[in-house]
């Protein structure tokens, strides 16, 4: 929607949905309204757990600059702390390049708490390792309403 002088988009809160619909609808939109400015974005998300959001934040905190490019957060979910890398360039491949930069930075930063990384959730990464490695999981829960079988 245009509101007097700027664009107003709105997309779902869900990153997975979102950036696929980012991607496919908004970039395009936005190169078509403004060609000399078109350009890539990227992403990357590290999955941390173990320190608190703060202590994670000094560590990190230098490249969190709100000037910075790429851009780079930290959000707090159920125990898990994910970095959120979100880079601009010329192009795509300079847009991942800046991405994959920053995340090599970050890494040594993170150290041993850093899980894993990319876009599955920590139940779909957790999947993912024991299928790959040939192992199983079983669950008995008692006193959690079935919330911890939910969530896997």
């Amino acid at each position: 929607m245009d509101i007097d002088d700027a664009l107003v988009i709105a997309l779902p809160g869900v990153p997975r949905e979102m950036k696929k619909m980012f991607a496919a609808s908004v970039v395009p939109l936005l190169q078509r309204r403004e060609p000399d400015r078109a350009g890539g974005v990227a992403f990357r998300q590290l999955h941390v757990v173990g320190p608190s959001e703060a202590d994670l934040g000094e560590r990190i905190g230098r490249w969190m600059a709100d000037d910075r490019n790429p851009r780079v957060g930290i959000t707090a979910h159920y125990g898990e702390l994910t970095v959120r890398i979100a880079a601009v360039g010329a192009s795509d491949e300079e847009a991942r390049a800046l991405a994959d930069a920053t995340a090599a930075e970050l890494r040594p930063a993170i150290g041993a708490d850093l899980v894993y990384e990319g876009e599955r959730t920590m139940p779909e990464e957790l999947f993912a390792r024991l299928d790959a490695s040939g192992q199983t999981l079983a669950a008995a829960e008692s006193c959690t309403a079935g919330l911890f079988t939910a969530a896997l």
